[in-house]
């Protein structure tokens, strides 16, 4: 009967899942038409007909990489090319080998299987461990890599000769409407998408392989301990897609002119597809396809008006923004905690190597000479500076990339878009007003705005969304914007050159000279962000969104202005750009430039700021060597040999160039350190050698060691002990049917500790999480010192006082100990964005003077450089905890806190948290299962079942209550006791103060 039931609901899931997509398409559609007639942008039905027609397309590679991100995680840039590889292959079995076209067709179709499976299985599993960008972009590599082999696939057998089309699918119908001819091709579009997009569905429904993939999806680790296994299931994902990107492109492109030059990666060729996966949310399938449709309608409405011709794309943009607006979240995993160390390969030096003058400056000093040497180069004749200030703009716009992705995590294609954005309004201003300055002011503010506009519906919807968006922009200034007639749609035009000074900077050395000091007053920005304490916030929302939050960091706000910044930076170096050329066009600048700096910057290096010139080093070579085998037919060659290297060297080293020179710069501060008497070896710098003896290294507060007066010194409201601080009245959160909260209503006072027990599925965490703001309670009540926080975001909770901590101290893998106590100080000591942007911030060395303090403070110094994620559970506990007292919080929440501790430090613990209160009065409210800590902790317990309140009372009382031993505890009172020692061993039960032996804990 149950089976029955869950099939009958499957039906009716999928059933209304299509259905609603078909009406939502239609309105859609019918909404378009007539926002379209309202702004004059009327059009036959035929052209309406023709852009469905089109959208058809763009949706079922929509519907693919949907699949593959519910999978994978990652978006497939390569979709199309995998299609187009593919259909190479049809000439040469119906031009050589003389097979009839259907069953040349239905070869094909495993070849596009085969090929998606195996772009899984050699690129992006491979790639699983690092963060999901990397592997977005080994697709771009790999979709360049396919895009220029399809030529050399395509010629097999008939060199010397032209390619034919392939012609239409015979047997397939064509007809007329109007002036519009529908062609067999496009007749087989309409008849297989919305069969290959129900069988997709059915597939993921009803068949055993589709339930494997949607709980590989849905939880890996789960699905990996049932028997599933996910590299498999990602594998079988890629090969579906590549099916379906085969059968649209042999049909949508089947009947084109076959010309190999064509077969190249193009961004707007990319771009509907993508926008199609993304107003599905990248979750459903069935709106990605009728999202392709109305995209498609969308251009060709465009298209079909003369005067709005050039907007098509920025239309694009619209409606992907306008989805997103009405988009609570994508689907997908984000980058699992720690996914960022495979690729931040550069540990922190240790602090007495550190301090030397040379091996602090030496990296400054190298940079200093490579510049001097790119200076001589380039001011040698006018032709190598127009070179080299080309290079140096794009190198600039590569330092953005960097910020926003190896810093933010976030992957922005449209980079080089925001540039040309500058560019062109620098161009204008400066040809209305004869003032450069004013141009470059302009320009930079144009860069802002557009980033903050395009940035906040993405970061907003998060899932990659950015990538999305940030692309549509690029695809869209060049035709929307730099084609204007009034920009540079007039042909071939001559940007003004600055005066400066009453010195006229033409085109060659001069201008060269001026566009280094932009470019290195940019490049010192970059750095100091990249440094500095708004730096440290931005990594920390990497490494750890929600703990960033707990942290008192406001995520979302931060991103945006790091999109400001970076928006700034990059307008200013399209401006600079823009004004070294002598005459330029519209042609001037390509868009898939976005792509190519996004490779030299993953090649490079995400793991340190200037990976991304070291990879545009390689950009401005490659691209020089790719003119001069244009000139000489072999184009595609090089074009290969770009894509192909940037993917080999991104799969051998996710951390790219920065990699593979870290040894280099490990020997080089060995070194340095030796000259100043320092002894130090690979090993030592690599965090290999670690205290062995329990007793080398004491981990937490001892007696002997000094107070923390700087974190005394900082005024706490002053509240009577016992006053309540924390009121939580009837709340209740359910999910679907289950109700994990009900009715629950509790008050922590002032001073007090209060333990909260129960068995799995109690809602104490559920509980945690309402309390500390991660999730919205459905209905009741919470009030901390006085003020009703219910709807507070978390970061506002931390910042009066409300902090948690998480079951698994996983912090902040990437950064070091001393990093994450510094951030703990943020909420007393804020750092100022402006001035660390600047570099001007004083707090500085007075924070990391405190933090250092509360290092030495927890007998942390030993790995105060080390990062979290090299630390052992027990000894990334008591940073937690360390950084949790940093923050002077007035309540805090702990969930579970003897978690994947050794027993000497659970013993160590409650002395340590008792305290630890009496010292910075704190309250607490602890999840913990380890009954005998909490209770000889707790003031009071309560005790939790089903999500209400079970007992609640002093510790002896619940211990003893006959609900709680048959609710929880179990027929036994011996069951709570851990390794059957009593309650309370270990610990002090007078409430005096610990001993230092108490106190001391080993490092595991």
């Amino acid at each position: 009967m149950i089976r029955t039931v869950s099939e009958t609901y499957r039906r009716w899931t999928v059933r209304v899942g299509v259905s609603g997509a078909v009406l939502t398409t239609v309105v859609a559609v019918a909404l378009v038409i007539a926002v379209g007639n309202l702004l004059g942008l009327s059009s036959p039905p035929y052209v309406v007909l023709l852009g469905a027609l089109i959208g058809i397309s763009y949706g079922l590679l929509g519907v693919c990489m949907t699949l593959i991100f519910r999978v994978s995680r990652v978006i497939n840039f390569a979709q199309p090319a995998v299609g187009l590889l593919a259909m190479a292959v049809m000439p040469l079995l119906t031009q050589v080998l003389h097979f009839p076209w259907w069953l040349a067709f239905l070869a094909v179709i495993p070849v596009g299987f085969v090929v998606g499976a195996a772009c899984e299985a050699v690129v992006i599993r491979r790639l699983m461990s690092a963060p999901r960008v990397v592997g977005v972009v080994a697709s771009l590599g790999v979709a360049g890599t396919l895009a220029s082999a399809t030529g050399y696939v395509q010629n097999l057998g008939v060199q010397g000769a032209d390619v034919a089309p392939l012609g239409p699918p015979p047997g397939l119908p064509g007809f007329t409407i109007g002036p519009l001819a529908v062609t067999p091709g496009y007749t087989g579009l309409i008849i297989s998408a919305p069969i290959l997009t129900a069988a997709i569905a059915l597939f993921l429904t009803r068949s055993r392989f589709g339930l494997a993939v949607r709980a590989a999806a849905a939880n890996p680790d789960n699905a990996r301990l049932a028997g599933i296994s996910p590299a498999l299931v990602s594998a079988l994902a890629w090969g579906i897609a590549g099916l379906v990107s085969t059968v649209s492109t042999v049909f949508f492109l089947g009947e084109l002119p076959a010309d190999p030059n064509d077969a190249v990666f193009s961004t707007s060729a990319l771009l509907p597809a993508l926008g199609a996966a993304a107003i599905g949310a990248f979750r459903s399938m069935p709106r990605a396809l009728a999202g392709g449709v109305v995209i498609g309608i969308v251009q060709q409405i465009m298209l079909w008006s003369t005067d709005y011709a050039r907007f098509a794309d920025l239309a694009v943009l619209v409606v992907l923004l306008m989805a997103l607006v009405f988009t609570r979240s994508v689907h997908g995993r984000g980058d699992p905690v720690g996914s960022w160390t495979a690729v931040t390969t550069w540990r922190p030096l240790p602090a007495p190597l550190a301090r030397l003058w040379l091996v602090r400056n030496y990296g400054r000093l190298l940079l200093l000479i490579g510049f001097g040497f790119i200076v001589f180069l380039a001011t040698r004749d006018d032709l190598s500076a127009q070179r080299w200030t080309t290079t140096l703009c794009v190198a600039v716009v590569s330092l953005t990339v960097a910020l926003i992705t190896g810093l933010g995590g976030e992957l922005s294609l449209g980079q080089f878009g925001f540039a040309l954005l500058g560019a062109g309004t620098s161009f204008v201003v400066v040809r209305h007003t004869d003032n450069f300055a004013f141009g470059l002011l302009t320009a930079a503010v144009a860069g802002c705005v557009a980033s903050l506009v395009v940035g906040y519906p993405s970061l907003r919807a998060r899932g990659l969304t950015l990538t999305i968006l940030t692309l549509a922009a690029a695809v869209a200034v060049p035709t929307a914007f730099l084609a204007d007639p009034s920009v540079l749609g007039q042909g071939i035009v001559t940007p003004a050159q600055p005066v400066v000074g009453g010195i006229a900077l033409h085109a060659g050395v001069p201008y060269f000279l001026m566009a280094c000091v932009v470019s290195l007053v940019c490049a010192v920005v970059a750095w100091n962000v990249w440094r500095g304490g708004f730096g440290r916030l931005i990594r920390a929302a990497r490494d750890n969104e929600p703990a960033a939050a707990s942290f008192g960091v406001a995520v979302l706000p931060a991103r945006l202005k790091l999109l400001a910044i970076t928006g700034t930076i990059a307008a200013l170096a399209g401006a600079v750009l823009m004004h070294s050329y002598t005459t330029v066009t519209t042609s001037s600048f390509s868009t898939d430039t976005n792509i190519r700096i996004v490779l030299a910057v993953v090649m490079g290096g995400l793991g340190i700021l200037y990976g991304g010139p070291i990879g545009v080093l390689w950009l401005f070579a490659s691209a020089v060597a790719q003119a001069s085998s244009a000139d000489s037919g072999t184009g595609t060659s090089s074009t290969l040999a770009i894509y192909s290297s940037a993917l080999i060297l991104i799969l051998l080293a996710p951390g790219g160039a920065a990699q593979l020179l870290q040894p280099v710069r490990d020997v080089i501060a060995i070194g340095i350190g030796r000259l100043g008497g320092l002894r130090y070896t690979l090993s030592d710098l690599r965090g290999e050698r670690q205290p062995k003896d329990p007793d080398e290294v004491v981990v937490g507060p001892a007696a002997e060691r000094p107070e923390l007066p700087a974190l005394r010194e900082i005024p706490v409201p002053a509240v009577a002990p016992g006053t309540p601080l924390l009121e939580c009245r009837d709340l209740a959160l359910g999910f679907g049917a289950v109700r994990a909260v009900d009715g629950l209503s509790l008050t922590v006072n002032q001073g007090e500790i209060l333990g909260l027990i129960g068995p799995n599925g109690a809602g104490k965490t559920t509980t945690f999480e309402m309390i500390g703001g991660f999730a919205r309670p459905s209905s009741g009540t919470i009030l901390f010192d006085g003020v009703d926080i219910t709807g507070r975001p978390v970061h506002d909770r931390a910042r009066m006082g409300l902090v948690r901590s998480f079951q698994y101290a996983h912090l902040f893998p990437t950064m070091s100990v001393l990093d994450v106590v510094s951030l703990a100080l943020e909420r007393q000591h804020p750092t100022n964005t402006t001035a660390s942007v600047l570099g001007v911030d004083l707090s500085v060395r007075s924070r990391r003077r405190v933090a250092e303090e509360i290092v030495a403070f927890f007998g942390l110094t030993p790995y105060r450089e080390a990062r979290i994620q090299e630390l052992s559970t027990g000894t990334r506990r008591f940073v937690e905890i360390a950084a949790l007292v940093s923050m002077r919080p007035r309540l805090l929440l702990l969930d579970e806190p003897s978690s994947g501790i050794a027993q000497r430090e659970c013993e160590a613990l409650g002395p340590l948290l008792h305290r630890l209160r009496d010292q910075f009065d704190l309250t607490m409210v602890l999840i913990e299962h380890d009954i005998p800590l909490v209770l000889s902790l707790a003031d009071r317990v309560l005790a939790m079942a089903e999500g209400c309140e079970l007992a609640l009372g002093t510790p002896e009382s619940v211990r003893s209550d006959p609900r709680v031993i048959d609710a929880y505890l179990g027929a036994k009172i011996e069951t709570i006791e851990r390794s059957n020692q009593p309650a309370g061993a270990g610990s002090s039960t007078t409430g005096i103060a610990p001993t230092p032996q108490d106190l001391g804990v080993a490092a595991d």
